[in-house]
């Protein structure tokens, strides 16, 4: 199937994605709980896969498009808690107060963004997916392919140790 693909064969094509388009797009839905970047997600596999027909060497097509998938999600989760942490750095603490307590609060979201950056990476990246995400732990295992009690540990750790670096604003 995959070389006759390489021979620009549309009719091929189409019936790969006739056959996976839908899989794809339920695993990406439940990935990600979003409709439009599920949709853009299995395009871009299905775009990628045209663009590179002449070159792939597919051995499990099946195995190719989900483990394309999961790579696209991943990466869009990157994205994502890169966005978060733009957002959050733009966060301003709109309450009525004294320039001292709106230098306080600053202060405590800096101490809480770099408490965080500090986590060992696979706690950190755990914690940003709970916190900032509000994947449950059953998605976060599903999606890193952990037990959810190596999710729920990394969580409590991360508390732990940000309450511990953060406890002089408290």
């Amino acid at each position: 199937m995959i070389k006759e693909l390489a021979n620009d064969n549309i009719k091929v094509f189409n019936e790969i994605y006739e056959k996976y388009y839908k899989r794809l797009y339920s695993l990406a839905i439940y990935k990600t709980r979003n409709t439009i970047v599920s949709e853009e997600l299995v395009q871009d596999i299905f775009l990628s896969i045209w663009e590179k027909r002449k070159t792939n060497q597919i051995l499990n097509l099946e195995n190719y498009l989900f483990v394309s998938l999961k790579y696209q999600i991943i990466a869009h989760l990157k994205n994502l808690l890169k966005t978060k942490k733009v957002e959050l750095s733009e966060v301003h603490f709109n309450t009525p107060s004294t320039t001292f307590e709106n230098f306080s609060a600053e202060e405590l979201k800096e101490a809480i963004e770099n408490a965080v950056e500090k986590l060992p990476s696979k706690t950190q990246e755990i914690f940003k997916l709970s916190r900032f995400e509000n994947l449950s732990h059953k998605e976060i295992s599903s999606l890193l392919e952990i037990s959810e009690k190596t999710v729920e540990y990394h969580i409590s750790q991360a508390l732990k140790t940000i309450k511990v670096m953060v406890q002089d604003f408290i």
